[in-house]
Formats: C-alpha cells, structure tokens, sequence
C-alpha cells in the first residue's frame, strides 16, 4: 500500500482555524513532557493501524520508550495485531474501571500498548479530552506517545488540538485524497 503526502494549498478562514488550533493547544493542556502523535486516516482501511503500529516499532528500535494508544472509533485491532488478550482497555479507563497503568500492555519490542477492544456505542468530544488528561498522567514515563485515532473526525479534531504531530494517512483513490483534503481543512 503506497501513501501520499499531499500540500494544500489553503484559505485564509482555514489559515486561521488552523492558528486557532495551535493556540488551543498550548492553552488547553498545560504540560507536555514528550511528543504526541496523532494519525488519523482519511477513511477506513486505509492502514492508519499498520503505520502507527509501525512507527511506534521503528521508534521503539531506535532506544525511544513508546506508548502506542488506540483510539480509533470505528475498530480495534491493534491488541489483534499483537495477538494480545487485555483484562482492561481505553474504555475501561476512561470510565474509570482502572488506571491507565493496569491497561498498558507489553507490546513487541517492547511498546507499551493501551487497546480498545470494545467498540464503544460512541466516545464524545468530552471523552477524548479526558484522555488527553489521562495521558498527561503518564507522559513522563515514554519519549514518545503515538495515537491511532483512525478516521473519527471527533476524535481527530480533538487529539489534533493537543498533538504535536499530526500524520494523515490516505490512498491514492480520489475519495480518500479527497476525505484526507477534508479532514486537513
């Protein structure tokens, strides 16, 4: 599967939302102790689990600690990826069934995994910035956090505020160069 970077070329309204953005994100979460990346794919299937997984190896492999979270709405694969079985996920931690610490799981190379095995009925916008929270928590611990957020727009929206890396995935196929061109807009 071949992915594009694509350049937009934008508006100054989308100039602006996007500044906002950025100013939202050095207000609304005060401390950050290491980079956060979110990847968000531009539609389902387009292999916004393989390359977070992938990059979290790779970056792993190069002496990184590195949590791997999954947040994507629409499935949960990564702990089948891994062939992992989890007593507790990201929603059991967001509804405080567990902390954070007693769902990471041991991933290759050794990532720290946080699943979601459970497709929830929906995760809200308030759900997210809990997360987000969550993981301030803990951030201290890894060099490196890695959000899966699928093609959720909520949830991308959302994440994107706080990250300070942003990676979309896509495919050649005008729909999803399209619904990629969107997701940057």
């Amino acid at each position: 599967m071949r992915t594009h970077l694509c350049q937009f070329n934008m508006s100054s309204d989308q100039a602006a939302k996007l500044r906002n953005l950025v100013a939202q994100k050095t207000t609304s979460i005060s401390t950050r102790q290491c980079p956060l990346t979110v990847c968000s794919g531009s539609k389902g299937g387009v292999g916004t689990t393989t390359l977070s997984f992938n990059l979290a190896i790779a970056m792993q492999r190069r002496g990184q600690r590195v949590l791997l979270v999954e947040a994507n709405a629409t499935s949960g694969d990564l702990s089948q990826l891994c062939r992992l079985s989890e007593e507790y996920d990201l929603i059991d931690v967001l509804q405080s069934r567990c902390s954070i610490r007693q769902a990471l799981l041991p991933g290759p190379c050794g990532v720290k995994l946080l699943p979601q095995r459970a497709l929830p009925e929906t995760i809200s916008d308030a759900s997210y910035w809990h997360l987000l929270r969550i993981l301030d928590e803990i951030r201290c611990e890894f060099d490196e956090v890695i959000v899966d957020s699928g093609n959720s727009g909520t949830a991308t929206e959302t994440l994107w505020s706080a990250a300070t890396r942003a990676v979309v995935v896509t495919t050649p196929e005008q729909l999803a160069v399209t619904k990629a061109y969107t997701l940057v807009k």
